[in-house]
């Protein structure tokens, strides 16, 4: 195998890890926000934005401490 056919493979194996991870984000953002829309009703739009933004981490936070949220207002402690 070439430098070059090497180089091209680990581009190609950073593109699929890329992939997963922002298709595990949008998962954890969806699935965030129907959690929320049912517990508390429509989202504004600027928490719903916001969820769309957060990162794995952040998701991942906001998901387990879901049953904590009294209103929509304590969303914003793990998403801004």
């Amino acid at each position: 195998m070439s430098l070059a056919d090497q180089w091209r493979e680990e581009g190609l194996q950073i593109g699929i890890e890329k992939g997963k991870q922002i298709g595990k984000e949008e998962a954890l953002a969806e699935i965030a926000a129907i959690q929320l829309t049912e517990r508390f009703g429509k989202l504004p739009v600027d928490i719903k934005e916001a969820i769309m933004r957060a990162d794995s981490i952040a998701l991942g936070l906001l998901l387990s401490n879901i049953f904590r949220y009294e209103s929509v207002e304590d969303v914003w402690k793990y998403i801004q």
